[in-house]
């Protein structure tokens, strides 16, 4: 699910959710959200956070 990979791949990249945020210009709040499934990041972003956390876009949606 997409929510496990962002944290998966954000821990992965050894990098905080502030980290994250502040890369997209989003806040730590909507990363959090985006972790625990409460909402989804909206789609024309998924290409910049593969970019962010070094991935592929697949890699975000890939399920284990």
């Amino acid at each position: 699910m997409l929510k496990d990979n962002i944290r998966r791949l954000r821990t992965r990249a050894e990098m905080t959710q502030a980290e994250v945020a502040n890369a997209l210009g989003y806040t730590s709040s909507a990363v959090t959200m985006w972790e625990t499934g409460d909402r989804k990041p909206p789609s024309d972003l998924i290409p910049k956070i593969a970019e962010v956390l070094h991935c592929t876009i697949n890699d975000l949606y890939e399920e284990r």
